[in-house]
This record gives C-alpha cells, structure tokens and sequence, in this order.
C-alpha cells in the first residue's frame, strides 16, 4: 500500500516534520528538531505482519549474505550523496535487512 507525502508530528519529540524521501512506495518525514527519519503514516501491525513481513511476500528473500561487491541501487546512491553533504552526525539504520546499505 503505497503512502502520501503527508506532513506529520515527529514520533519523539512531537515537532513539525518535513518530507524527505519515497522508499519502496513509503514517504519517509524528517524532524525538524530531533532529526528523526520515520515512515508516514506509519503502517499498522496488520500490516506488517501480513504484506510486509509475511513469509508470502517473499521480502528480503533476494538479498546476499555475501556483501562483497554489492553495487548501490540508485536509492542508496541518493542517499549516500546526501550523507556525503553532512557535516558531522551519526547514523542509526534501523531495520538494516542484510546490511547492504551500511556496508556501502
């Protein structure tokens, strides 16, 4: 199920968000006070559980245990030029899969 652009509360610290990104059809809002990166809307347990995580949906069933010589989809190389203007600052990747991205 694909989710809007939508303005939301941030999670934590209940400041305004900004839009920052679409990720596999989900919009992804920024705080603009803690900096937190979540998804918005967020979806519900059912969810999650039956078309995300579903042994049915086959997610993540593609992904290499081996790293070596993974290439960035064009998604982590947006997102990777985007770290690369940061000053300073730490990444947490939450719900990593197999560590591709951290390991690019």
């Amino acid at each position: 199920m694909p989710m809007s652009k939508n303005i939301a509360q941030c999670l934590v610290c209940k400041a305004n968000t900004d839009y920052l990104l679409t990720k596999d059809k989900y919009s992804l809002n920024q705080c603009s006070a803690c900096h937190l990166v979540f998804v918005s809307p967020q979806p519900n347990k059912e969810i999650i559980a039956n078309d995300l995580y579903s042994e049915e949906s086959g997610y993540q069933g593609n992904k290499s245990k081996d790293l070596v010589g993974t290439i960035a989809t064009e998604k982590q190389r947006q997102i990777l030029s985007w770290l690369k203007t940061q000053n300073k600052g730490k990444l947490l990747d939450m719900g990593c899969s197999n560590g591709d991205f951290m390991w690019l």
